[in-house]
């Protein structure tokens, strides 16, 4: 039984390892790269979970309409739990979270990434590593006032 989150748990740490040396890193790309991490952690926690609690269910000789529900179940919060909370990176889902959040109030556009990318295209962003910066302070102080005003 532990054999299945043993292994995602060592997945997990291999996921966590930071990658370094790459110079052509781009906003994109690292948003790319954690969103890949965070579905790759929930998706082997998943399966960890159906594995184990399929596993639980075998041993108590369960029927298999309960061994279904439960394995559904535990597969479903053990891949959340265990494939969101552990580890040190979290930015994609904590961008999710609050873009979403921020798009439903109307502070931000629905899809952030691809707003920003187009305000990159058209100039009035400059990429510097994997952060955004603004071109001309005009539009920084003018965007910046509006909300000081809150």
């Amino acid at each position: 039984m532990t054999d299945p989150f043993l292994a995602a748990s060592a997945l997990n740490q291999i996921l966590a390892v930071p990658t370094t040396g790459l110079d052509n890193l781009t906003s994109m790309t690292v948003w790319r790269s954690a969103r890949r991490v965070t579905l790759i952690q929930v998706a082997v926690a998943t399966a960890a979970g159906a594995a184990g609690t399929l596993a639980i269910c075998a041993r108590m000789d369960a029927p298999a309409f309960a061994t279904v529900t439960v394995t559904i179940a535990g597969a479903g919060i053990i891949g959340l739990l265990a494939g969101l909370l552990p580890g040190q990176h979290h930015a994609w889902p904590a961008y999710v979270t609050a873009v979403n959040k921020l798009a439903r109030t109307g502070q931000l556009p629905r899809n952030l990434m691809r707003f920003l990318d187009d305000a990159h295209r058209l100039g009035l962003l400059r990429a510097v590593g994997p952060a955004y910066h603004f071109r001309h302070a005009e539009l920084e102080e003018h965007l910046a006032a509006r909300y000081e005003q809150h």
